[in-house]
């Protein structure tokens, strides 16, 4: 090995072959006897170098020492090193009495605990060369001597391995797989064979859904714990049975119902096996349930619809195999969701009786024997992989997407023939078929409905999910490895394709929209049982919620970045309820975030969790799950403090098939995963959006169809895919939070390596702005599996109360029931054990619902008839008034609850005395029930204004529908033109983050000019509450000459401030000064990106944009006035002037 020839990578591997402990005693054991001598023993001079072999063990014990063979030219000091896997030094002792040659061997004090079946690196330093090296010696072999195997190269990256260095460093290159003759001494740990102890397992007495969540499950060992299993035999399983798992399951499902037993056992390291505990649950799925679910064994993807209820909040549904449905249990429940399967006609016949009688009937990629049922007429061919466009104009399609979508699989082609089209096939986004993709049907005169899919919504939400089962294992974005965007990667060079993403559709969740078509669906044809209550997908009804997420290689930038979210987080702000900034960073093992750190963080509600690498390249589920076993192991020595991470986003997003990672994660207990990745930049090309078509965590599936009980939560927004902030956050938040309710869950990868980031800081001031949390992923995790274990039983409804029960789950913190208002009717109270508690009522993608914060516990809805329009109760301004403000904005207050989407600029305007529209924005404020008009720009002086809201079908409504009887109109007067006082804001501006937490002191400035010569008198600044102490303002001159100067008196507690100067400061007509003022605490208001490209007008002032006479706007800190000329992403620190053209 000569260093002019090396080829950077690995290192030598050895290990512990599986072998029953009992077949080792207390001896030693090394790779290599005395007697091997090297076939060259001198390979002659070179460079100081660190030489090494890899090693793993099956059984645990100690490294005692290093060997090494030497030859007689390897002179001077020899040092010994032990490592793992991941570089950090474990133990390190300079060779004592060496002798001129052969092997030496030297001790380390204490001996080195190890783990079973985790690999390590032992090596040495030498200064002078001449080490032994036998070339191709791990090509292709191992070296075993029992318990111990040096690994083939290229099985756990190179063997041997060196590293060139002065001092010993991690060896981790790899040359012509050489043996070094590096070896190790090894004492095997006495044999353990004490099993562990189940100390808890509990399960509820009762359920009504084959999949029964576990209540408690713990275990206890002398070492540890390794796998947890839950079956259904009293006989002791097998180490290697099916079904173990690295972290207790928190659910069972059954294959039918009865009367059940479980057993909960628990294994360790050893292979010993514990005693089980069990515990009995009577499982029935008649009876309580409205929903029941059909699915077939001989599709599992039929199951997925329990992942599909659940998202969409229906927590009270049961699930029976195919074959054991009848008459007998049908007839307890309200609707049946039919899975894609075939029907014998007994089957068929079977279903049309029970709808026929009243039933309702929901039928995915229905059999074709079902067509006359369904009112549909067989065309004989298929459509796959197409659109659809929804009817958006009635019924269940109100509220969704108007766009055509994208479905994934089969839809059979159809006529209606009876049926109503709710959905049509499309070809493509524009070419418009006849056939139907969803339609709906009444049946017989006892209130039957069917509606039918064309397509299998289950698979399509899979496959957009989860991307193109085809392309698993291409590579086809040419950069390797092979990650999760190859699965949407449609134009590969040896595969040319369309994207399976259709990036103009990219901006809407297009399987969420198909998810809650079916869920708007569900509850209209339910209406005439019962509503049916819905659990909201987040706490406290919050529209988005952002993930805060950051991998962190070692570099050390994990601490900072949490200390910044802390001085983020709104003071007193409580961490159940998702008010304080949070964030996971995924750390490499040997981070330099110590084991204390971590859990003082994890303590303050953050989370810390590996960082599973793979040295960035493709992996097979086997070397997959070596790596989770060998780093999860270094981990839990590192952060002993910390429990096994539950989340995960693995290096390089490496993704090299189609479900195995999920799989293996859940083997480790890993629940949620992040690495579906919207990345390389050129294929995002900076389109904010949904490349997995959907904000909500779901689970995996299989290929099969099978569910895998890992969340995957893509990773929508990076720091390295291109994309532009604030405006990708904005964009996804105002989307989430406005009209169109593409609600969901964004993660971020904001890289932790550093402390400072633009991309994290720019994400949560648009969260604070909008009202959005910001939480770690094992926040989600556990509010996901909380909800998830919620569910709603004991239902009983006389027409006007609807009674039901709530069993929150574990975690399930700000759980929010949503249940839909019947045609005619509102709703009167609410109460639950016995008291009325508030509700609020809103209409959500086209179904009015009143909704409420629950508990555990019983609830009671009354409703009663409404058909009592909505009123305007008062204005603004006032009608007559003359004299307003040329910067006012326009409001209307009503009587009751709006629907939200009713308002908007079509139905709310105002209109000069000639007729011109005002061109504006409008929104709708839900608790003062107010409508807000803000035009664009000032309005002209002395002019009359009408404003109007407009009535009747295309007007205004209310929550349940009842429309504005007729439009409402009023006018008003601007105030004549003036010599000002004239200001850059309007009165009514607000910023978007009022507070950024403490800083230190620091002055805060705006650049601004005027169309004409005047003076200006005074400064002006937006405060929070926090923003206290005193505040001086000032104005300069471009240069830095400090032209005036005030101390702001009697001060409001929040809001814009004012002081006056002494005396009025002249000012030149289009020349720039700068107005500031100075804060000691922080606190202080800020909009990044304001400046960006843009200026701020309200003539005759102006503001410039960012970059058009140096930064804007400014800054500097100092404990006392300074001319702030520096600057910080466009930022406007909402400072502004007091300017009159006259003298005051």
């Amino acid at each position: 090995m000569k260093q002019t020839f090396r080829i950077p990578f690995i290192a030598v591997a050895f290990w512990v072959s599986a072998l029953a402990p009992a077949a080792f005693g207390a001896a030693n054991y090394t790779l290599w006897p005395n007697t091997t001598v090297p076939a060259v023993a001198d390979t002659g001079p070179d460079n100081p170098v660190e030489l090494g072999v890899k090693f793993k063990s099956d059984q645990a014990g100690t490294i005692a020492g290093i060997r090494f063979y030497k030859s007689a030219a390897n002179t001077g000091t020899h040092v010994a090193n032990l490592w793992d896997q991941t570089g950090t030094r474990l133990a390190t002792a300079t060779f004592a009495q060496e002798t001129a040659s052969g092997w030496q061997q030297v001790l380390f004090s204490p001996p080195v605990n190890i783990a079973a079946n985790k690999v390590y690196v032992a090596s040495y330093h030498t200064s002078t060369g001449h080490y032994s090296d036998d070339l191709k010696y791990f090509a292709g072999k191992t070296r075993d001597n029992p318990p111990l195997h040096a690994l083939a190269d290229g099985t756990s990256g190179f063997n041997g391995v060196f590293a060139y260095g002065t001092g010993s460093s991690f060896p981790s290159q790899g040359w012509n797989s050489s043996n070094y003759w590096v070896d190790l001494i090894f004492v095997p740990s006495v044999a353990d064979t004490t099993p562990p102890t189940v100390t808890a397992f509990t399960v509820p007495a009762t359920a009504t859904s084959l999949t029964v969540y576990l209540t408690s499950f713990t275990a206890t060992d002398n070492v540890a714990v390794t796998g947890y299993l839950v079956n259904e035999s009293p006989n002791l399983p097998a180490v290697d049975a099916t079904g173990w798992s690295a972290a207790p399951a928190t659910s069972y499902s059954f294959t039918s119902a009865g009367n059940k037993q479980l057993y909960a056992w628990a294994k360790d390291a050893a292979g010993n096996i514990s005693a089980s505990l069990s515990a009995s649950v009577s499982v029935s799925t008649t009876g309580d349930r409205p929903i029941l679910i059909v699915t077939s064994n001989s599709n599992p993807f039929s199951s997925y619809y329990t992942e599909i209820l659940g998202t969409e909040g229906f927590n009270s549904f049961a699930q029976a195999d195919l074959a054991s449905v009848t008459a007998t249990l049908l007839a307890g429940y309200d609707l049946v969701l039919l899975g894609e399967m075939p029907l014998s006609p007994n089957q068929v016949t079977l279903f049309t009786n029970w709808v026929t009688g009243g039933g309702h009937l929901v039928a995915m990629h229905p059999d074709k024997k079902l067509a006359s049922l369904l009112g549909l007429t067989d065309q004989g061919g298929t459509l796959s992989d197409g659109y659809l466009l929804i009817d958006t104009s009635s019924g269940p399609g109100q509220g969704i997407s108007g766009e055509t979508l994208q479905f994934h699989g089969s839809a059979d082609l159809y006529a209606a023939n009876g049926a109503t089209v709710l959905a049509k096939l499309y070809a493509d986004a524009t070419k418009s078929t006849p056939n139907p993709a969803v339609s709906f049907r009444p049946v017989g005169t006892k209130g039957g409905t069917v509606a039918a899919f064309a397509y299998d919504l289950a698979r399509s939400v899979v496959y957009t999910r989860q991307g193109n089962p085809a392309w698993s294992g291409d590579e086809r974005d040419g950069q390797t490895p092979i990650r999760s965007d190859d699965l949407f990667f449609g134009p590969a060079v040896f595969d040319q394709e369309p994207n399976w993403v259709d990036f103009n559709r990219v901006a809407i969740p297009q399987a969420d929209e198909q998810q809650r078509l079916l869920a708007n669906l569900i509850i209209q044809m339910n209406l005439d049982k019962k509503p049916l209550p819905r659990f909201w997908y987040l706490p406290r009804g919050e529209a988005a919620v952002v993930v805060m997420t950051g991998d962190d290689h070692a570099n050390g930038g994990t601490a900072g970045r949490f200390d910044r979210y802390l001085a983020l987080s709104p003071p007193n702000c409580s961490l159940a309820n998702w008010e304080c900034i949070r964030g996971t960073s995924y750390l490499y093992p040997n981070a330099p975030l110590t084991n204390t750190q971590a859990a003082s963080y994890t303590a303050a509600g953050f989370e810390v969790a590996l960082h599973v690498f793979t040295n960035c390249a493709d992996w097979t589920p086997s070397t997959l799950d070596g790596f989770f076993s060998d780093q999860l192991t270094s981990w839990a020595s590192r952060y002993s403090s910390l429990p096994l991470p539950q989340t995960n986003r693995t290096h390089c997003i490496v993704w090299s098939d189609y479900a195995s990672q999920p799989q293996i994660e859940l083997r480790h207990g890993i629940r949620l995963d992040t690495n579906y990745y919207y990345w390389p930049p050129t294929w995002v090309n900076n389109v904010p959006g949904f490349f997995t078509g959907s904000g909500m965590p779901m689970r995996f599936a299989d290929l099969q169809g099978h569910l895998i009980d890992v969340y995957q939560a893509a990773t929508q927004m990076t720091d390295e895919s291109g994309q532009s902030y604030p405006y990708t956050i904005d964009t996804l938040l105002d989307r989430a939070t406005g009209p169109q309710g593409y609600y969901g869950v964004f993660v971020v990868n904001a890289h932790t390596d550093l402390v400072d980031s633009d991309v994290s800081d720019a994400v949560v001031y648009s969260a604070l702005a909008h009202g959005v949390p910001v939480i770690s992923a094992k926040q989600l995790l556990t509010w996901l599996d909380g909800r998830n274990a919620s569910s709603f039983s004991g239902f009983s409804w006389n027409g006007t109360t609807l009674s039901f029960a709530v069993s929150a789950g574990s975690g399930a913190n700000g759980l929010t029931v949503a249940v839909p208002i019947p045609d005619g009717k509102t709703v009167q109270t609410v109460t639950a054990k016995g008291s009325t508690i508030p509700f609020a009522l809103q209409r959500i993608k086209g179904i009015p619902y009143a909704t409420f914060t629950a508990s555990s516990g019983n609830y009671q809805v009354t409703f009663s008839s409404d058909r009592t329009p909505p009123s305007v109760t008062g204005v603004t301004p006032a009608s007559g008034t003359v004299g307003v403000p040329t910067t006012a904005a326009v409001s209307a207050q009503f009587s009751e609850a709006l629907d939200g989407t009713s308002v908007s600029p079509d139905t709310f305007s105002l209109r000069s005395g000639s007729g011109i529209a005002v061109p504006a924005a409008v929104t709708y404020d839900a608790v003062s029930r107010t409508a807000t008009l803000t035009p664009s720009a000032p309005l002209a002086n002395s002019t009359s204004y009408t404003a109007t809201v407009e009535g009747g079908a295309a007007g205004v409504k209310d929550v349940v529908g009842n429309v504005l009887p007729g439009d409402y109109s009023w006018s008003f007067s601007t105030a004549a033109s003036g010599n000002g006082p004239f200001s850059l804001f309007n009165a009514g501006a607000t910023p978007r983050v009022v507070d950024t937490g403490p800083d230190a002191a620091v002055e805060l400035g705006v650049k601004f000019r005027s169309d004409s010569a005047g003076y200006i008198t005074g400064i002006r600044f937006y405060k929070a509450a926090t923003n206290t102490g005193v505040h001086v303002g000032n104005l300069w001159s471009i240069s830095g000459k400090l032209l005036a100067s005030v101390t702001f008196p009697n001060e409001t507690p929040s809001g814009w401030q004012q002081a006056t100067f002494p005396a009025p400061v002249a000012v030149t007509a289009n020349t720039t000064y700068v107005a500031s003022y100075h804060t000691v605490s922080g606190h202080y208001s800020v909009d990044q990106s304001f400046f960006s490209g843009k200026g701020a007008d309200n003539v005759p002032l102006h503001a410039p944009a960012d970059g058009t006479n140096g930064f804007n706007g400014v800054f500097a800190y100092g404990a006392t006035s300074i001319f702030p000329s520096q600057g910080y992403l466009s930022s406007n620190y909402w400072v502004d002037v007091l300017f009159s053209t006259a003298t005051p």
